[in-house]
């Protein structure tokens, strides 16, 4: 009976979920409702930055271990899933997952090797990873190497467009579970003193190899889903080291360690990018950054600290109220 209350919905929760189902089905129905395509490749690269920043901060955010190479998981999905569909002939929806589980096969000695490793070296050596990725897909010749490799010319963007957005929700709906459950309450330990947690008895590797994994996964099914979605891929694209650096930054400025904000970061980093890269082409590095910075200065906590802010301004204004109503009962009488 007590792990059934843990697990059910706090009354905040509550309130997400309402307005999570009502965006998404929404988001569903977009693209019935509009053939601009402009909106809904905004809406498809939201989604996916959403899943990615998402993924990332299940184990940067959780377990403290920042990885500046998490594109590497993109990429090998992505290609995966386009080597499949092209070569082999598979279906998509098989590619995909099969990606997937590829990637998180190969994540598994990835972590045991690197997971054990200081913060600093551990960030060093994903980028590295994410480096040795990149120079793999430009030699191999089965990848097309620098020339890229061109999938079968079709209309993928509607399925493509309603996997990101389902793969979206699985991957939030995930992070909220891992946060409720034993497993994410020993990854936040890990976070705050893993040597406290080891003392404890806690392995502590297996907990971190498992967040890496999953972390891993939700990234290569994006990946593949974005080839099919671009139809064209190559090495410079699918292992872009600022690929890593968007995930970072929009968990950072949504707010690290929790489920609403990584989601906070790319609903509002994704378009604002998009949209000054188009306004100013040539200064749209200089213009993003100085915003980031503004926005890191003024919420150092991330975007989230808003949501906590409404909340304990709530809990003080009722308290406030029910002090005001007491004193005057007793004036009364």
């Amino acid at each position: 009976m007590n792990i059934l209350s843990s697990l059910r919905p706090h009354r905040w929760d509550r309130y997400g979920f309402v307005i999570g189902a009502v965006l998404v089905i929404a988001l569903a129905a977009m693209p019935f409702l509009t053939d601009n395509s402009y909106l809904i490749g905004i809406a498809f690269t939201t989604l996916m930055f959403v899943t990615l920043a998402s993924s990332w901060n299940l184990l940067s955010g959780y377990t403290g271990y920042i990885s500046f190479g998490h594109v590497a998981f993109f990429g090998i999905g992505g290609y995966t899933c386009a080597i499949l569909f092209t070569d082999f002939g598979i279906s998509i929806y098989l590619a995909i997952l099969a990606g997937g589980v590829f990637t998180m096969l190969i994540s598994l000695p990835v972590a045991v090797a690197t997971i054990r490793l200081s913060d600093v070296y551990f960030s060093i050596v994903m980028l590295a990873f994410a480096e040795l990725m990149l120079e793999i897909a430009v030699n191999l010749g089965i990848t097309g190497g620098t020339k890229g490799k061109v999938l079968p010319v079709g209309d993928y963007t509607l399925v493509t467009y309603e996997l990101m957005l389902a793969v979206t929700v699985v991957t939030i709906l995930t992070s909220y579970l891992v946060v409720r459950s034993y497993f994410g309450l020993t990854l936040t330990a890990i976070h705050d003193d893993e040597g406290a947690a080891s003392s404890l008895g806690l392995d502590t590797t297996r907990y971190k190899v498992g967040a890496f994994a999953l972390s891993a996964f939700f990234p290569a099914i994006a990946g593949g889903i974005a080839a099919l979605y671009w139809l064209y891929i190559n090495p410079s694209t699918m292992f872009a080291v600022t690929t890593s650096g968007d995930m970072m930054i929009m968990s950072v400025i949504g707010g690290m360690g929790t489920v609403i904000g990584p989601i906070l970061g790319a609903l509002l980093l994704t378009p604002i990018r998009a949209e000054t890269q188009a306004a100013y082409p040539f200064f749209h590095g200089i213009v993003f950054g100085l915003f980031f910075m503004v926005l890191v200065l003024t919420f150092p906590n991330g975007l989230v600290s808003l949501v906590q802010r409404s909340k304990r301004l709530k809990r003080i204004t009722r308290r406030f109220n029910q002090t005001e109503l007491a004193n005057m009962e007793e004036t009364d009488d």
